[in-house]
């Protein structure tokens, strides 16, 4: 059963374009079939690969896969991500509340900074 199931996928994807199809299914056709029968359902020559002609046709079939570059985030953008982080706020007050207690209590002779 298995065999025949094998055999009738095989059969019906050679009657498909992968011009028609999607990427998936040309990968099953080269998995099943091999590399020249993808090449003949692609319609394109290994040695040549695409002309001009069969590019602009292609493009205007499935359309450009150009993705524009990604701008980078600037330094004050990554660390304000950063602050997005509920630990990391907490964190933030309570390093600041230890300085305040540090320097409100102090002993007198102990707050002479830099002598």
């Amino acid at each position: 059963m298995k065999i025949w199931t094998l055999s009738k996928r095989i059969t019906e994807v050679r009657n498909q374009s992968c011009e028609e199809g999607a990427f998936q299914q040309c990968l099953i056709t080269l998995s099943l079939l091999g590399l020249e029968s993808l090449v003949g359902k692609l319609k394109v020559d290994l040695n040549k690969g695409l002309t001009g002609v069969d590019l602009q046709e292609r493009n205007d079939h499935f359309g450009s896969n150009f993705r524009p570059p990604m701008q980078p985030k600037s330094y004050f953008e990554l660390l304000g991500e950063q602050f997005e982080d509920p630990m990391l706020r907490v964190l933030v007050v309570c390093g600041i509340v230890s300085i305040v207690v540090d320097m409100l209590l102090a002993e007198p002779e102990k707050r002479a900074y830099g002598k």
